[in-house]
């Protein structure tokens, strides 16, 4: 039995638990297909009333927290990490209606911009740090420094507008592990012909893997 203290209809809290693969189905495989079946047609994504009812609903599988970037093309969005019990993470977009429900999926855009690019100097002097993943990119800011990254980490930096570091200085601090090798790779090949300079932290000598963990300890 399902309820939802947010709001929505059970319709779409089902349709989100598939979309996260956290519904319970019978799977499909090539030795035992289901005759008569069709391809699955693309649905809409969930909507919710409200942003208070979309973070309830998510906060039904593991801790919350939701990441504000930059409006896109007016429409305030941004990307909710949702830590669970299991110890696995995962990465939802979400967007505001101008009614202001909110949809779960990213904002209809073909680039997305940068988190914390509304908040780069006027400066093009001063060096913009780029780690992966919104929550290295705040602990970062609290030295103060200009910071941004993009959303989804690994495998989508092509996905975002990367045009607000032009004639900027940029420093590169990837995550030491394959992940963030192949971030530091997919950042550099969006930004190398754009940028002033373009630096990169050494991270095979630091025995921690990520921008957070190195700041804590």
């Amino acid at each position: 039995m399902l309820h939802c203290h947010g709001g929505c209809s059970n319709a779409d809290v089902i349709k989100v638990l598939k979309e996260m693969d956290l519904w319970p189905g019978q799977r499909l495989s090539q030795n035992h297909p289901i005759f008569g079946s069709s391809p699955r047609e693309e649905k809409a994504p969930a909507t919710f009333p409200n942003i208070e009812s979309l973070t309830s609903f998510l906060a039904k599988t593991g801790s919350v927290r939701l990441y504000h970037y930059p409006l896109a093309k007016g429409l305030p969005w941004g990307m909710a990490r949702i830590d669970m019990s299991t110890g696995k993470k995962t990465f939802r977009a979400f967007h505001a209606l101008p009614d202001g429900k909110i949809v779960l999926a990213k904002p209809p855009v073909d680039k997305l911009p940068l988190y914390h690019s509304d908040r780069l100097p006027d400066d093009l002097t001063v060096p913009v740090w780029i780690p992966e993943g919104e929550k290295c990119a705040e602990a970062l800011a609290g030295f103060c420094v200009p910071v941004v990254t993009s959303a989804n980490g690994a495998g989508s930096a092509r996905h975002s507008d990367w045009s607000v570091l032009d004639a900027r200085p940029v420093i590169i601090w990837p995550d030491n592990d394959q992940a963030g090798r192949k971030y530091l790779n997919e950042v550099r090949a969006c930004i190398a012909n754009r940028v002033a300079k373009l630096d990169i932290v050494s991270v095979d000598s630091l025995a921690l893997n990520s921008t957070t963990t190195w700041i804590i300890s």
